[in-house]
């Protein structure tokens, strides 16, 4: 048999704990976050201390959060802690508050805090942290893009952080990069007039913060003002602005009148806001519609600004939560009746009231206002008020026994403070009679007043039965939950198994939909083919259509030629037709005027024929001279015939045709001269003959005259018509038969 080997001499510290692995922090996790600790505290590690420890991982870390607080955590250990948290993919809330690991455990988290991805709400209350870590927390803040929420405020006593200014401006950098943080604490951290502008500033930039947290900051009305500015454009909903050292508010009530404003979460406790700040937040908590709570506790308020105050809660239909507690009223009488009276009478009015807490403690009211509301809760039936608090205002029996009797009628009111008082056992009996008709009273303090032991162990006893009945309400409730709940689960399992249905016949629908893709695919694949050949025989007939379209250019142009062309040549013809047509006309007019013509020397022919006809029958040698007579004007007839054919073929027919009707061509010419021939030889024949007439002899003058028309009167010759020879001219008398007979005997 071998011998057994000797035990380990050092053994490890944490060798033999069973320690189920939380958050993914595994014992030699601790083991070495311990060491470091040991290291920053100057301590042994001892298997008592590690046992300690491991104890506090034990109780305080759980599947996604870790609470190590008041633990000793120096700047080793933070570095050690950060090492474990830094890829750790199941911690999201961590809680390091009160360790004092300082500045350069605040740099070492920093670090871990620009590449973890997993924690959301850091606390890191009272570690002595400066300005240089809080710039490095703010610088990793600017990059981390998961923390949501971070603690940096200050508790009260040792180990408080003050970033000061030079950390306030890097979280003003901060706001402006990251827009995912929601909620931030900065309480007692030494910030002033500079550090609270730079605030101001990344708060305009910044869409996600919420909740801030400024308190203890001593930053004054100009701190105030500044921030008021801010909350014109900001989505603040939450700010905390206590022990600040403030007095005037009258900025900041603009912007609670700001419709922009979305303020529901308002603590201005702790300053010095006197009865003008009360008017100016009386006037704007009438008007406003998105705060919830006001906190205006531990302030200089006067009797006129509670009057304001109470009186804004008439027209007020969002406030749940006023606290007005210890204000420090003097106990003047009938100034505490005004306050209680505008509590009275807007109440009365707002039939509307969201108000559920009222804190009206530490004001020296008296028993005569104390009256005044307790009446107005147990009369208005809308008043559905949950929690009073009338704490230390000089009570007595007279108004204790009003509140008991307040207690029987009014069935909203859960919780009643009224410690500090002046009441005694009748109040107290009073009270637990009250109570025993009441089963909604979970919480009634009568702390710190005259009351029995036996009273005031009735009272807590019948608190107790309805805490039980309150607590078995709550349990039926939670059951009738549960079974709906459960019968919300079946319904939800059967909507389970109808999805899961839907989801195998969607698989089924997505096999033969990948199948009909499938065949898609090659169809498109042989439709691209297709397509191909499609678009080079749509190139060719492009290619065919892109001649055809230059042929049919040039054919339109050939076109657009020949037109204009034929419209030239339209043109010249209407300019020649328009010619002709005037030179017709023009022709026309003279045809005109040589017919006038040609009818006035007709008629003169005619007139003349007729004379030499007559004539000619008697008178023998008058034969020759109308021979020539009629020459004369055969020719006049010739030369007019010249001119007319020359002008117009058409004038010339017609004149042919004139003349061929009034026989004075020239075989009518001719053949009629013979004929008066033989008749002037038959005239000269007979010697009666040579007596003519005077008509005879007048006719001859007649055609004398008018054998030549524009000449002179000579023997032989005719004269022109109208001249001073014309025989026409001449008068007829007895001298013309004297005249015949001298020319007769002269031939």
């Amino acid at each position: 048999m071998q011998p057994r080997p000797p035990p380990n001499p050092h053994p490890a510290p944490w060798a033999g704990f069973t320690y189920e692995t939380r958050g993914g922090i595994t014992p030699s996790h601790i083991h070495s976050i311990f060491e470091a600790k040991a290291l920053d505290l100057g301590l042994l590690t001892t298997f008592e201390r590690e046992d300690r420890f491991f104890e506090i991982f034990r109780k305080n870390c759980t599947h996604n959060k870790l609470v190590l607080e008041k633990c000793g955590i120096g700047p080793r250990a933070t570095s050690q802690l950060s090492r474990v948290l830094l890829r750790n993919p199941y911690i999201t809330f961590l809680f390091l508050n009160g360790n004092n690991f300082k500045d350069e455990g605040a740099i070492e988290l920093a670090r871990m805090l620009r590449r973890n991805t997993t924690i959301t709400h850091l606390d890191l209350r009272s570690n002595g942290i400066g300005g240089s870590g809080g710039a490095a927390l703010m610088q990793a803040l600017s990059e981390n893009k998961h923390l949501t929420s971070l603690d940096l405020s200050s508790l009260t006593g040792i180990f408080r952080n003050h970033i000061s200014d030079s950390g306030s401006t890097v979280f003003a950098m901060a706001l402006r990069d990251n827009q995912v943080v929601h909620s931030v604490s900065l309480n007692g951290n030494g910030i002033g007039l500079y550090g609270i502008q730079a605030i101001a500033s990344g708060m305009i930039e910044n869409y996600s913060l919420r909740i801030l947290d400024l308190g203890s900051n001593n930053l004054r009305n100009e701190g105030l003002k500044t921030l008021a500015r801010a909350l014109m454009f900001a989505p603040l909903e939450r700010l905390t602005l206590s022990r600040n050292n403030i007095d005037d508010v009258l900025d900041f009530s603009v912007v609670l009148l700001s419709p922009n404003c979305r303020l529901k979460y308002l603590d201005l406790s702790d300053n010095r806001i006197k009865n003008d700040g009360g008017n100016a937040l009386g006037a704007a908590l009438a008007k406003n519609t998105s705060l919830t709570h006001l906190d205006l506790s531990d302030n200089e308020l006067g009797t006129q600004a509670f009057k304001d105050i109470l009186g804004a809660l008439s027209d007020n239909t969002t406030l749940k939560t006023l606290n007005l507690n210890r204000n420090k009223l003097e106990n003047i009488p009938g100034q505490t009746l005004i306050i209680a009276q505008s509590f009275t009478d807007a109440m009365t009015q707002n039939h509307n009231t969201k108000l559920r807490r009222l804190d009206l403690g530490g004001n020296n009211l008296g028993d005569d206002s104390a009256k005044i509301i307790v009446k107005t809760l147990a009369k208005v039936p809308t008043i559905k008020l949950n929690s009073l608090d009338l704490s230390s205002n000089v009570l007595s029996d007279v108004s204790g026994l009003e509140i008991a009797a307040m207690l029987q009628e009014n069935k909203h009111l859960t919780a009643l403070s009224l410690r500090n008082n002046e009441f005694h056992n009748e109040t107290g009996e009073a009270l637990k009679k009250g109570m025993d008709s009441n089963d909604r009273i979970i919480l009634l303090d009568i702390t710190f007043n005259d009351i029995s032991y036996k009273s005031f162990s009735g009272i807590e006893r019948i608190i107790e039965i309805n805490k039980r009945k309150l607590t078995r309400t709550k349990a039926q409730s939670f059951r009738d939950e549960i079974n709906r709940l459960l019968a919300q689960e079946v319904r939800l399992g059967q909507t389970r198994i109808a999805i899961q249905n839907q989801i195998e016949a969607r698989k089924q629908a997505e096999a033969l939909a990948e199948a009909e893709l499938v065949i898609l695919n090659k169809e498109r694949d042989e439709g691209d083919a297709q397509k191909q050949e499609i678009q080079s025989e749509m190139e060719l007939v492009q290619a065919d259509i892109q001649a055809i379209k230059t042929e049919l250019e040039g054919l339109i142009a050939e076109s657009h030629a020949r037109k204009s062309q034929h419209d030239m040549e339209m043109k010249l013809e209407e300019s020649r037709k328009e010619r002709q047509s005037r030179e017709l006309y023009e022709l026309h007019t003279a045809t005109q005027k040589k017919n006038a013509e040609f009818e006035k020397y007709k008629t003169e022919e005619a007139r003349v024929l007729e004379a030499a006809k007559s004539t000619l029958s008697g008178d023998k040698l008058m034969n020759n001279q109308v021979k020539s007579d009629f020459r004369f004007f055969e020719d006049q007839i010739a030369s007019l015939n010249a001119r007319l054919e020359a002008t117009n073929p058409k004038v010339r027919r017609n004149l042919s045709k004139e003349a061929s009707k009034t026989g004075l061509t020239r075989s009518n010419t001719s053949k009629a001269i013979p004929r008066n021939n033989s008749k002037l030889s038959r005239t000269n024949s007979k010697p009666a003959a040579v007596k003519s007439s005077p008509s005879r002899s007048s006719s001859k003058g007649n055609v004398l005259s008018s054998s030549k028309p524009g000449t002179a009167s000579k023997p032989g010759t005719a004269s022109k018509p109208g001249t001073a020879g014309s025989l026409s001219d001449k008068p007829r008398g007895p001298t013309a038969p004297a005249a015949r007979t001298k020319s007769t005997k002269k031939k």
